[in-house]
């Protein structure tokens, strides 16, 4: 399963996370289906890299389904 990162504001039936100054939204029933995430990031020449991911098993899919990129 993959997951995007938007730029949006908070819903009324949204989660909301502060990290570090950040505020981290998600739609509650994806919190509620998928539980807690992980954002981890990378840094490659110029560019940033950020992958989300949740912490319990989502059943495959996305990129970790493949080795196409490496």
């Amino acid at each position: 399963m993959s997951f995007d990162l938007v730029l949006d504001e908070p819903g009324k039936l949204d989660t909301v996370e502060e990290h570090e100054g950040l505020s981290f939204i998600a739609e509650s029933k994806i919190v509620d289906r998928y539980g807690p995430f992980k954002m981890t990031s990378f840094k490659s020449e110029n560019r940033i890299y950020l992958d989300i991911k949740s912490v319990q098993d989502t059943g495959g899919g996305g990129c970790d389904s493949c080795t196409s990129c490496g």
